[in-house]
């Protein structure tokens, strides 16, 4: 299968659902992280923030590409980065997408959940649809108050493929060690609750047919 997994900041999806990304690569399938901007945060686009960002990625056997889309300071769902996510879509023709969830206290992950979507959606109308949509969450502070999720992933194989991509950063707003140890303990509580060491937790955007 095809899988896209999409996130804004440089470290969302590897710190977000990396463990799945990992667990899918490693059963074979072929997965795609997106970073629909160009930055780290508010700084703009860093040729160190995009070297960290795309070896993260490849710890957890996926590529990522980040499109070139930079209208403006700070991201917003606008018809030029929809329209950036679609041609993304439309090209590699998912058959899972996976987005940040649109319940979050993070503006800036919101309003990508709301741009991959709209892109999805766009994409749709000439038959390039993925049979599932999930969401995934961004941590303690962010969607995690929020976040019930419908399905726990065991991770705890993984793990090591997770550390290894959260020690790929270290620029500003990342931190190898505070993002680890962020992960470790999400996951850890995510375990306690589905009976695993370590898991992650999903929600159901689009049932799969059927």
């Amino acid at each position: 299968m095809k899988i896209l997994a999409t996130g804004i900041h440089i470290d969302d999806i590897e710190y977000g659902m990396g463990g799945i990304v990992a667990l899918l690569s490693k059963m074979g399938h072929e997965v795609l992280c997106l970073n629909p901007k160009p930055y780290q945060h508010y700084k703009g686009r860093n040729a160190t923030a995009d070297a960290q960002s795309i070896r993260g990625a490849e710890v957890l056997g996926s590529k990522k590409i980040i499109l070139d889309y930079n209208d403006t300071k700070y991201y917003k769902a606008t018809e030029n980065s929809i329209r950036a996510c679609e041609e993304v879509i439309r090209s590699f023709k998912p058959d899972i997408v996976f987005i940040m969830d649109p319940k979050d206290n993070h503006i800036e992950h919101v309003e990508c959940a709301k741009t991959v979507r709209e892109a999805i959606f766009a994409a749709a109308v000439d038959g390039v649809c993925p049979n599932e949509i999930y969401s995934y969450e961004t941590g303690m502070l962010q969607s995690s108050c929020y976040f019930i999720p419908d399905i726990y992933i065991d991770v705890t194989e993984a793990s090591e493929n997770i550390k290894d991509s959260m020690y790929a950063f270290s620029v500003e707003h990342t931190g190898a060690e505070r993002l680890w140890r962020e992960k470790e303990y999400t996951a850890r509580f995510r375990g306690l609750a589905s009976n695993f060491e370590l898991a992650e937790g999903l929600r159901i955007i689009k049932y799969p047919k059927g």
